[in-house]
């Protein structure tokens, strides 16, 4: 579930930046770690304990949820690049010219929430914050 919710993060981050004209384009950043977003979730919806289906409403639920733990901004500037070009010289040869060409650079921010920013963003109270740094520690592979 959380390999689908990653994934569909990315294809809309891959949408805002089919909406710019840019060359080049710099991403930085990733995706809130896995074990984290399950944890995070289990505690905020009050499921610890429960046998969970991850049905349609569910996942859907679960997508919602992966999406408020990251924030991607995008924007552009106009960079100076030099770039090496064949030009045919007056002989008939070619040989390489260097040329400053101007391009468009999209820049791709992702910021992902901790685990103290999760827990301040949904205002856990210390219950929930100890339960959910006890289940950070645990293996459940």
């Amino acid at each position: 579930m959380v390999s689908v919710a990653e994934s569909e993060y990315y294809d809309e981050i891959e949408r805002l930046k089919s909406e710019y004209a840019y060359d080049l384009c710099d991403t930085t950043g990733t995706c809130v770690d896995r074990r984290l977003a399950v944890v995070a979730y289990l505690v905020e919806r009050n499921l610890i304990g429960q046998n969970i289906v991850f049905d349609d409403a569910r996942s859907e639920d679960f997508k919602q949820f992966y999406r408020l733990l990251h924030t991607s901004t995008l924007h552009s500037e106009t960079v100076l690049q030099t770039e090496t070009v064949w030009e045919q010289q007056e002989d008939g040869t070619l040989a390489p010219v260097e040329r400053k060409v101007e391009k468009t650079k999209l820049y791709v921010n992702i910021t992902s929430l901790n685990a103290e920013q999760i827990a301040d963003y949904f205002d856990f109270d210390d219950g929930e914050k100890k339960c959910f740094e006890g289940l950070l520690q645990v293996n459940f592979e």
